[in-house]
């Protein structure tokens, strides 16, 4: 039976994995709002997370009076938490203007990268720190303390998971989550000071430190009102202050609104990302579309900032059906609920569809236009509404003559590779599907497929949309012709058409198991960045299989050095240790490893569902349930057979090895 001096210890070790995790994911949440979410950004966290903790660990390993004098208090050292957290939420929120990147500009890719190991320094660096500390301050009460200490941690980190997805999926703020795991911290640290018996100065500050932070939660809302500070200070980095209204939350993101200048807007992610109503960009994407489809009578816009382009197609009488689909499927029914009433009256004849149409499909042949209005495809979520697969499925929602067209950046007088890749590539897949394509040519490139023919005079094209009933008053006729310009329209495609020769298909075709849209979008990040450009190594076929060929000979390298040290293990001679390289070479592979297959299931987890924001504490959770499960499985088998430690790291190598090959 436990005493309650070992229950005060474990508590307290167990809390640093709780508190460790909620921080974490609430951190993470952050940092998806202030840098880019795309994968890059999610594996730039991780490795900026995962390499402050060694550096934290490092820095804990010394055997010194300061380093036995923190241990002995551990308890007190694991409140430096709460502040590290703080420290750590105002770095992220600012990580912008410390690298000098305006919010509505595209975080370049060094940067960002620079910036995600400076603003993840505090709590991470604090987590492999306490980590060590709290090695040594279990060593009189467990046969191997670390893994005692790794078992307790990393139940600590699953419940940390478990219990801060559950609250802010239920409704409770970031703000008060964090509240509430400090009180938990605090908590833990005054039973152990309970259980160790005898009061002292520290003691007694602890512990009326836990009575304040048990109330604070209870407080006036303390959480909600740090919120709302912290959210009127993220609308003001891009906004006046004081026409900040309010905010609201979905499993995809978090959302500012408030009123400036008659406008109606919505500000995500750094940038306005809905103005309503609706400017001339709206209604230029609507007269260019209708230019070439003038008998439209129903349209479906699926992407962000599409409301505005569905209530301009809405002063045309002859749209009988205008749908819109937002990829945060929770978004348009919580913006029409905050929308003024003169814009919201406007909305009411716009069919808002939760669910993708191409996932749950109505009828056939419902609508003459789709517009895919995305942003760059930087993540696959976004990757996955520009495949093979995903234009077939839009095919069979469109009417005879109906029209698919997808936004893509482009170049008016000049197309740089990465550029050329990202437009062909779009135009090849788009061309597998449907048997004509043409262009809408400039910055903003609209990508059209269609089986009936597109038009390619520019005064006919002028022709055909003056003479729609109401069109003069969307967009002025003559316009048009600009927006067609022949020259334009021949020199971007040309550089297409030069591309899709000279790559061909293995190269251009985006599908859902290959996601080449994705591939160009990162590189294209890359060269704006200030990096050298990498398109060739992908355009050039035998320099394509070369770095493939590498990549498995690594692979399968590493696969037989894990079986061949296995076999050295085994065959030493009776008696001799095993020495630590072979175990550092173990865990040093099993920790890239693990951690490489995490990121990328957690890829493959938001291309499915769409978005990390909300679950990415319940993934980690499952990751350290694992942790945990592995970790006290290890430690029993260790206890039980020290003699036979030899064997288990044998038979660690080899399944590491069976497991890479």
């Amino acid at each position: 039976m436990r005493s309650p001096r070992h229950i005060g210890r474990f508590a307290v070790i167990a809390s640093l994995g709780f508190y460790a995790l909620v921080a974490q994911t609430l951190l993470f949440r952050d940092f998806f709002s202030s840098f880019e979410s795309n994968e890059i950004a999610i594996g730039a966290f991780f490795a900026a997370w995962l390499g402050w903790i060694a550096a934290g660990a490092f820095a804990g390993r010394f055997e010194t009076r300061l380093h036995r004098g923190l241990a002995q208090h551990l308890p007190a050292v694991a409140l430096l938490y709460v502040p590290a957290f703080f420290v750590q939420q105002a770095l992220v929120a600012h990580a912008r203007g410390m690298a000098g990147v305006q919010s509505y500009d595209v975080f370049p890719l060094l940067s960002m990268l620079g910036m995600a190991f400076v603003v993840n320094a505090p709590v991470s660096l604090l987590t492999g720190f306490l980590f060590t500390l709290a090695c040594r301050w279990a060593e009189r009460h467990a046969s191997i303390p670390a893994a005692r200490v790794y078992v307790l941690e990393t139940l600590g980190s699953c419940a940390g998971g478990l219990f801060v997805t559950a609250e802010i999926a239920g409704g409770m703020t970031a703000e008060t989550v964090s509240i509430w795991a400090g009180t938990v911290l605090v908590a833990a640290v005054s039973v152990s000071y309970v259980a160790a018996g005898g009061l002292t100065l520290l003691r007694v500050t602890v512990l009326a430190l836990n009575v304040i932070m048990a109330l604070l939660p209870w407080h006036e809302d303390a959480g909600n009102r740090l919120a709302e500070t912290r959210a009127r200070a993220a609308w003001s980095r891009l906004l006046p202050v004081e026409e900040y209204r309010g905010a609201f939350s979905t499993s995809h993101g978090k959302y500012l609104y408030g009123e400036r200048e008659g406008q109606f807007n919505v500000v995500s992610g750094g940038g306005v990302c809905e103005s309503l109503p609706p400017g001339d960009h709206a209604a230029e994407v609507a007269a260019v579309h209708l230019a070439q489809r003038p008998d439209a009578h129903s349209a479906l816009v699926i992407g962000g900032d599409g409301l505005g382009v569905c209530l301009k197609l809405l002063q045309l009488p002859q749209f009988d059906v205008v749908a819109w689909h937002h990829p945060d499927p929770e978004y348009p029914d919580r913006l029409m609920a905050l929308l003024p009433p003169e814009i919201k009256e406007q909305t009411g004849r716009i069919q808002l569809l939760d669910a993708d149409p191409t996932v749950e499909p109505g009828e056939t042949g419902q609508f003459d236009l789709i517009l895919l209005n995305v942003p760059d495809i930087t993540t696959l979520a976004l990757n996955r509404y520009v495949t093979e697969q995903y234009y077939g499925a839009l095919r069979a929602l469109l009417a005879e003559g109906g029209a698919v067209s997808v936004r893509v950046p482009g170049g008016s007088n000049y197309m740089g590779n990465e550029l050329a890749l990202q437009g062909s590539s779009v135009v090849f897949t788009l061309g597998k599907v449907f048997s004509n394509v043409t262009i809408k040519p400039g910055d903003e490139t609209w990508v059209m497929g269609s089986n009936s023919p597109f038009l390619h005079d520019p005064q006919g094209l002028r022709k055909r949309y003056e003479a729609i009933p109401g069109a003069a008053a969307l967009y002025p006729p003559e316009n048009i012709p600009e927006l067609y310009a022949a020259g334009r329209v021949g020199f971007q495609m040309q550089a297409y058409r030069q591309q899709i020769d000279r790559a061909g298909e293995g190269v251009l075709l985006n599908t859902d198991r290959s996601p080449k849209a994705l591939v160009y979008g990162l590189l294209l990040a890359i060269k704006q960045s200030g990096l050298p450009s990498l398109a060739g190594l992908l355009t050039g076929g035998t320099r394509g299989g070369f770095c493939q060929a590498l990549a498995r000979v690594l692979v399968v390298g590493m696969a037989l050095y894990g079986l061949l040290r296995g076999v050295y293990t085994f065959k030493r001679p009776r008696g001799q240790s095993p020495g630590t390289f072979d175990s550092h070479v173990l865990i040093f592979t099993t920790g890239m490893a693990g951690m490489a297959l995490s990121v990328v299931l957690m890829f493959g987890y938001q291309s499915r569902f769409g978005s990390l924001f909300l679950d990415m504490g319940l993934v980690s959770a499952l990751f350290m349930l694992g942790a945990f499960l592995g970790s006290a499985a290890a430690e029993r088998a260790l206890v039980a057979a020290q003699r036979n430690a030899g064997i288990i790291l044998l038979a660690a190598l080899i399944a590491q090895a069976a497991a890479i090959a």
